[in-house]
């Protein structure tokens, strides 16, 4: 689901004049489109990546997608996830203008179940040399980043034996950074940066772009939640207020959410888009009131 208001000036002044051009370049050409032609019509998410090894790349995306992708299939389990591979597709932006596509090889779950909610995340293996290929140019145009290639010690968890882009916070700072506001101690002044493909306004005719929003942590300290298990279902959510002129819209799920520090200098991959007013019992006369994301820790990744 996409953000109405990732063009606000806020967002835009933060970017252009805190942040180093290829620190920001990376986070967004890092960002991908799900797309594919399904029995609903034409699905769009969001996704990044997060892990690269040789010709085979690992995409960080919300499981509930393959739902979305395959409602009205009657579909579950197995079956589910053999026709989301069959119908959607990744696309890559190339520094040159244009996209790169590579087809779904497998899909993993961390919780070890496609079923809906538990925890909303999933890992999408795309082994295309070429997509790799852009992948890897993005990477290499940014080697001046201090924090974009992980410790040793990090490396070693990962997937695999793959190289993970971008770091995670252990679960009990995740919770310290956002449940409060206060950050990783000391504190570090963390905003959110999200990204995603979603619709640029709430109609049936708008159309689908990336886009960004920000998100300062500290500013929704009173009203912002981390959440161990929703009355949903769903695990390791955090919410966050949000407005009808800003807030997410059908194509931001799955879309990155990386937490930056006052530097500007150091990111960590905190998150993944969930959707914005799936509380049932937090909305009013169809008002959006909040937005949330499924928190990434190395916890939940890798066990």
């Amino acid at each position: 689901m996409l953000l109405e208001a990732l063009t606000s000036q806020a967002t835009a002044t933060y970017i252009d004049e805190e942040l180093d051009p290829a620190h920001i370049r990376l986070l967004r050409m890092m960002t991908v489109k799900l797309t594919g032609g399904v029995q609903g019509g034409v699905f769009t998410g969001s996704g990044v990546v997060f892990l690269t090894k040789g010709p085979d790349v690992y995409i960080l995306t919300a499981k509930h997608n393959l739902h979305v992708a395959g409602k009205g299939t009657g579909k579950s389990g197995e079956a589910l996830e053999k026709y989301f591979k069959q119908k959607i597709s990744v696309e890559l932006r190339k520094h040159a203008g244009g996209v790169c596509t590579a087809t779904i090889a497998s899909i993993r779950y961390p919780d070890e179940t496609v079923e809906d909610q538990h925890y909303d995340v999933c890992l999408l293996k795309c082994s295309d040399l070429s997509f790799a290929t852009q992948v890897n140019a993005h990477v290499d145009r940014s080697k001046g980043i201090s924090w974009l290639f992980t410790s040793p010690s990090w490396q070693r968890q990962a997937l695999d034996g793959g190289r993970p882009l971008f770091e995670t916070f252990e679960e009990d700072d995740a919770q310290e950074m956002l449940a409060n506001g206060w950050g990783f101690s000391p504190r570090k002044n963390y905003k959110l940066l999200q990204f995603g493909y979603g619709k640029i306004a709430d109609s049936a005719m708008a159309g689908y772009e990336f886009r960004e929003r920000m998100v300062d942590v500290a500013a929704v300290n009173a009203t912002s939640n981390y959440i161990a298990t929703t009355d949903e279902g769903y695990e390791q959510v955090f919410s966050f207020p949000s407005t009808p002129t800003d807030t997410a819209l059908e194509g931001d799920s799955g879309g990155p959410i990386f937490a930056i520090d006052s530097t500007g200098t150091r990111s960590f991959l905190v998150g993944v888009h969930l959707g914005a007013n799936y509380y049932s019992d937090q909305t009013n006369d169809g008002a959006t009131e909040n937005n949330s994301f499924t928190v990434l820790t190395r916890e939940r990744l890798f066990g």
